[in-house]
């Protein structure tokens, strides 16, 4: 049996983040993928995410969006893929330097984060996983 499930937890006070939308992208990123499980998702402040970047990526700084994958299972036999952390500052930079909206940013970054914790890595695989977000981005109707 197929099950998913997607918890978004929005950390900072300003920008409202609706919630329900963006569950509703990530159920139906998780099928266009075929993948089953949880993931947890977090949009943080700046500062949150850049305690996040220094002490797991030994990077100073904010960034846009971390993904911690997991692959444990829960006491439902559920396997929990992993968190998807996810700073609203920059993302709200980025959208604006992109020409696309706010909402269209933490989409993009849901994406990229879930690509994440399938497995794919930008940094090491030969532009799999920038060619498999760029196809998925036009799939969903957002900005590539």
């Amino acid at each position: 049996m197929i099950r998913r499930e997607v918890s978004l937890r929005a950390r900072i006070k300003k920008p409202a983040i609706k919630a329900e939308p963006l569950v509703g992208f990530m159920l139906d990123l998780m099928r266009e993928l075929d993948v089953s499980g949880s993931v947890s998702v977090e949009i943080r402040s700046e500062s949150a995410i850049s305690a996040l970047n220094s002490r797991y990526r030994h990077r100073k700084g904010p960034t846009d969006v971390l993904a911690f994958a997991d692959g444990e299972a829960d006491e439902t036999g559920l396997c929990h893929l992993g968190d998807i952390v996810i700073c609203a500052k920059v993302a709200k930079a980025n959208a604006r330097a992109l020409g696309h909206s706010f909402e269209e940013e933490l989409r993009r970054l849901l994406l990229h984060g879930l690509l994440h914790l399938c497995g794919y890595d930008h940094e090491a695989d030969n532009g799999r996983m920038a060619r498999k977000e760029r196809a998925l981005c036009r799939k969903m109707g957002l900005p590539e």
